[in-house]
Formats: C-alpha cells, structure tokens, sequence
C-alpha cells in the first residue's frame, strides 16, 4: 500500500512539474510573439529577439545569422552577449553553405546541440574557441520550408547538454521569427502594392 502511494505521488509530482514547464514556456512563447509583433518593420527585432532568447534560456549570448540570397551564404546581423571583437569578426564574415558541416544540419531543419566544443565535428574547435564558445544550440528559421537564417545561443564557459525546456523554447522563437519575417514580407508587399 505505501509503495502504491508513493508511486502515485511521485506520478502526480512529476505531472505537476511537467504542467508547471508547459506553462513556462508557454508563456515565454507568447511573450515572443507579443514582442515581434510590436518590432514589426522597426529596426532592432533582431537584437530584440537575441535578448529575448537569452532571458529565456539563460544563455550567455545569443547571435542570429540569415540568407544573405545572392550570394547564398549566411550572414551574422545581430548579437547579444558576445565580446565586442568576437561581433566585428563575425560581422566581416560570409558563411557559404557547405563551409561547415553545421550548416548542412540546419539547411535540412534540424535544430543542433553542441554540448562541448571539444567533443563534436560540426565547426572546428578552436573556432568555437577563438569566438569563445564552450557549448551552443543552433535553430533554423525557415519560410516555406526553406532556410532563411538561424539562431545560435550558448555558453562561453558551461558545456553539457541543454535542456529539454530550452531546446523547445529556441524552436518556439525561431518559428515565432519565421512567421514574423513573413509578416514583414507581407507588409513590404502590400506597401508597394
């Protein structure tokens, strides 16, 4: 009978604490859509959505990066976090597809974990190193299933595996971005229509 209760209890612990983080990150999300929607067509919304992921994730940086078209390459536009000469370096840099192994991940859509720099083949380590990044999880923003840029946040000093939690909350904002980047499309159509 006690191991009975106790197994329930743990039951109705564990379902508690999994509402309690759907609440979370609900809320977490909706603030996202709210704070696009308010950036829509003013400059900045990049730099206000590294802050936002920041803040929700408790990263250390947050840096996004999107489709430069004619030159097909991915390009860094905003950063929240990172060392000031990390941001110029990055700032003067083209990433063509297929430079790094991590971009063939995100062009097929898969988020991507690095949990120690140390221990993986997507980017070399001593770039990571150099742009001091210990770990990072990267999310795609696509527009009709095709990539248009990412979100990249992390730590300079922590590694191991991110949560649950913030792995959902990166793909929410990534997915609130891409329908904010749609909603700037439509905007830009219909003010030149």
């Amino acid at each position: 009978y006690r191991f009975e209760a106790f197994t329930r209890a743990a039951e109705r612990s564990r379902a508690y604490a999994l509402q309690e983080e759907e609440a979370e990150i609900s809320t977490a999300l909706l603030y996202a859509g709210q704070t696009l929607n308010e950036f829509v067509g003013r400059a900045g919304v990049l730099q206000e959505v590294n802050q936002l992921v920041t803040r929700a994730l408790g990263c250390d940086w947050c840096s996004t990066f999107v489709l430069d078209e004619q030159t097909k390459s991915l390009r860094f536009v905003a950063n929240v976090g990172s060392p000031e000469d990390v941001r110029t370096e990055l700032e003067h840099i083209d990433f063509p597809f297929g430079s790094l192994p991590l971009f063939d991940e995100l062009h097929r859509g898969r988020l991507v974990e690095i949990a120690d720099r140390n221990t993986q083949s997507l980017v070399p380590p001593d770039l990571l190193a150099r742009w001091e990044v210990a770990s990072m999880l990267c999310v795609p923003i696509c527009r009709n299933e095709h990539l248009i840029g990412f979100i990249a946040c992390g730590y300079r000093t922590r590694t191991g595996p991110f949560s649950r939690k913030q792995r959902r909350l990166a793909v929410g904002i990534a997915q609130a971005v891409a329908v904010g980047v749609e909603n700037e499309c439509l905007i830009r159509d219909l003010r030149a229509a």
